[in-house]
C-alpha cells in the first residue's frame, strides 16, 4: 500500500510537472510567434511610411525645379524682348523692320519652346507618378502575402506542437496507468503467496 501511494503520488507529480512545463513551452513558442508577427508588421508599416514619404518628397522637389525653370525662362525672354524692343526704338525704321520680324520669330519660337518644356515635363511628371505607384503596389502586395505566408506556418507550427504535446500526454497517462495495473497485479499476487505460505506454516504448526 505505501509502495502503490509513493508510485501513485510521484506520477501524479510526474504529470503535472510535465503539464507545467508543456503549457509553459506552448505559451513561450505562442509569446514568440506573436511578438514575431508584431515586428515585421510594425517594420514592414515602416518601410510603406518612408517610401511614401520619400516619393512625395521627389515628386514635389522635381515639381519645385520645374516650375522654377519655367519661372526663369519666362522672366529671361520677357527681358530679352523688353531689351531688344528698347535697342530697335533707338534705331532707324528699316533696322526696326528687320528687328520686328525678328520679334516675331523670338516669340514663336519662345513660345514653342516653352509648350514643349511643359508637355515633356508632364510626360516626366505621369512616368514618375505611374512608376512610384506600381511600386508600391507591388510592395504592399508583396508585404501582404509574406505575411499569410508566416501565418500560416505559424498556425501550422502550433498546431503541430499541439499535436505531439498531446501524443506525449496520452502515452505517458497510457503507460502509467499500465503501469499501475501492473504493480496492483504483482502486489495482489504477492500478498496472495505471502497468505498462502502463512496458512501452510499455521497448519504444520498446530499439527
Amino acid at each position: 500500500m505505501d509502495g502503490i501511494d509513493t508510485l501513485i503520488l510521484n506520477t501524479g507529480e510526474g504529470v503535472r510537472e510535465l503539464t507545467a512545463k508543456t503549457a509553459t513551452g506552448k505559451h513561450d513558442i505562442e509569446s514568440v510567434v506573436m511578438d514575431g508577427n508584431d515586428t515585421l508588421i510594425s517594420n514592414t508599416g515602416e518601410g510603406v511610411r518612408v517610401l511614401t514619404a520619400q516619393t512625395a518628397r521627389g515628386i514635389f522637389d522635381i515639381e519645385s525645379v520645374v516650375i522654377d525653370g519655367n519661372d526663369t525662362l519666362i522672366s529671361y525672354t520677357g527681358e530679352g524682348v523688353r531689351e531688344l524692343t528698347a535697342n530697335t526704338a533707338r534705331e532707324n525704321f528699316d533696322i526696326e523692320s528687320v528687328v520686328m520680324d525678328g520679334n516675331d520669330t523670338l516669340i514663336s519660337t519662345t513660345v514653342e519652346g516653352v509648350r514643349e518644356l511643359t508637355a515633356q515635363t508632364a510626360r516626366g511628371k505621369h512616368d514618375i507618378e505611374s512608376v512610384v505607384m506600381d511600386g508600391s503596389d507591388t510592395l504592399i502586395s508583396t508585404t501582404v502575402e509574406g505575411v499569410r505566408e508566416l501565418t500560416t506556418h505559424t498556425a501550422r507550427g502550433k498546431h503541430d506542437i499541439e499535436s505531439v504535446v498531446m501524443d506525449g500526454n496520452d502515452t505517458l497517462i497510457s503507460t502509467t496507468v499500465e503501469g499501475v495495473w501492473e504493480l496492483r497485479a504483482q502486489t495482489y499476487s504477492g500478498r496472495c503467496v505471502i497468505q498462502s505460505d502463512l496458512k501452510a506454516c499455521k497448519e504444520e504448526l498446530l499439527a
